[in-house]
């Protein structure tokens, strides 16, 4: 009880209380927007990226270099670097904080900015970049916006019933 509240007021509730928590709309949200994102990271290294070269058959190097090749084995590709991002992105929507599912979007956005730097820089646009490329920074920049979303909160009702006074 208050000390200046009225006689009879408290905050104990007893069994004629009922205490109900539903998650909150951002979870939903985070949820989709961070699953649609780290899959357009995860198919998009698959397509084609400049002309008819596949994100997974560019060399790593093209986030820094403008001679890199579009030869390079997969396990040291653009794309398998993005590939492997959008899995973290993707397991981190189990944790509750999104630190990881930021992190991982994050450095995706980042190789595909630095990506298009080095196709302005080789003498390319935008307008060379193709499906592949877009679909895999789309993806980063919707898991890194999902990654805003909280899923921490949860929002309470507190219902209680009369108490049968005589």
């Amino acid at each position: 009880t208050h000390a200046d509240a009225r006689p009879g007021h408290t905050h104990d509730y007893d069994e004629r209380t009922t205490v109900s928590e539903r998650p909150s709309g951002g979870l939903m949200v985070r949820l989709v927007l961070g699953i649609i994102g780290a899959a357009g990271m995860i198919i998009g290294p698959f397509l084609a990226w400049v002309g008819d070269t596949a994100g997974t058959s560019i060399e790593f190097r093209v986030f820094f270099s403008t001679e890199a090749q579009g030869d390079a084995s997969f396990a040291v590709s653009a794309g398998f670097t993005l590939l492997i991002l959008g899995v973290i992105a993707l397991v981190g929507l189990a944790f509750r904080s999104g630190w990881l599912t930021s992190l991982a979007a994050g450095l995706g956005v980042l190789a595909a900015v630095l990506f298009a730097i080095t196709a302005y820089r080789a003498g390319g646009g935008l307008g060379d970049l193709e499906i592949g490329y877009w679909i895999a920074a789309i993806g980063g920049i919707l898991a890194l916006i999902a990654s805003m979303f909280g899923a921490g909160q949860r929002a309470t009702a507190i219902r209680s019933r009369p108490a049968n006074r005589l």
